[in-house]
């Protein structure tokens, strides 16, 4: 990115075998689904990442979605770097996510960022905190109504 960015309708922002890079930047969007496809497909470079998935249509709940088909990619998400301020699913199948800090550690309530990755590293002081903003977002069943079975 070469400035800040402000997206205000339903949008899908396909990235095809590249990389999101905030380059110091802010990129702000509601009803916004980030897709990467290809080979090296992942958010890097300090900057802002202020989104929130659509609450309808076909990408309902989603904001940032690795294609299934992608190589596998690995990288970091680092409180001093990215500040991640994602309402929405964060789907990674193939990728290496390493949690580093507190990405989401100014956002007061905590955003709902549900996590979908092929594996996951939380490390250096990273956490997660429990949020009630998940509510509409997404549909997953809850331990009310589901059970494990085995």
């Amino acid at each position: 990115m070469n400035k800040d960015v402000t997206i205000t309708a339903p949008t899908v922002i396909v990235i095809k075998s590249g990389r999101l890079n905030l380059n110091s930047h802010k990129l702000t969007g509601s009803a916004l689904t980030i897709i990467f496809t290809g080979v090296n497909g992942y958010v890097e470079g300090k900057g802002t990442l202020d989104i929130t998935a659509p609450t309808s249509g076909d990408w309902k709940g989603v904001a940032l979605y690795q294609h299934p088909d992608a190589q596998r990619v690995d990288f970091t998400l680092s409180g001093s770097q990215q500040e991640m301020n994602v309402k929405g699913l964060f789907y990674f199948p193939n990728a290496h996510l390493t949690l580093n800090g507190a990405v989401n550690k100014d956002v007061v309530p905590a955003p709902c960022l549900m996590m979908m990755v092929g594996s996951l590293k939380v490390d250096g002081g990273g956490f997660f905190s429990d949020s009630a903003q998940c509510t509409g977002l997404i549909d997953l069943p809850s331990k009310e109504r589901g059970r494990l079975v085995g």
